[in-house]
């Protein structure tokens, strides 16, 4: 019983999540929804884990506050329980910052949009 309901609660997420690709400028890609699921949902869905939950805007406020820079910086080096990267390994900055927007809902700032079309090019 309480398989199906952590089940469920992911499936939830994961359906918010994808409620929230809309709100992103630009969608996640198949790649970053995967290694969302498999690494940022571990803890960010798991109630009983003292992480920053998903769907709940009150855990993300003060994060948000801090600005997108900020944020990367403590995803890349770690914070409190959550370990360097996330555990994401297979992550690069564009992923990171995807999965940010994805987890916290926040928007793209102007200056890390025009960096990342600059890098695309």
């Amino acid at each position: 019983m309480t398989t199906l309901r952590h089940f469920n609660r992911l499936l939830m997420a994961f359906t918010l999540v994808l409620g929230l690709v809309n709100t992103v400028s630009a969608a996640p890609s198949e790649r970053q929804l995967t290694l969302f699921s498999n690494n940022c949902l571990q803890c960010h869905a798991a109630p009983h884990i003292s992480a920053p939950q998903l769907g709940n805007p009150d855990d993300w406020e003060d994060i948000n506050a801090q600005g997108e820079e900020i944020v990367l910086k403590h995803v890349v080096e770690g914070m409190g329980g959550m370990p360097p990267l996330g555990y994401c390994s297979a992550c690069d900055e564009q992923d990171l910052r995807q999965l940010i927007y994805l987890m916290t809902g926040m928007q793209p700032s102007v200056q890390s949009s025009t960096q990342h079309s600059k890098e695309s090019l």
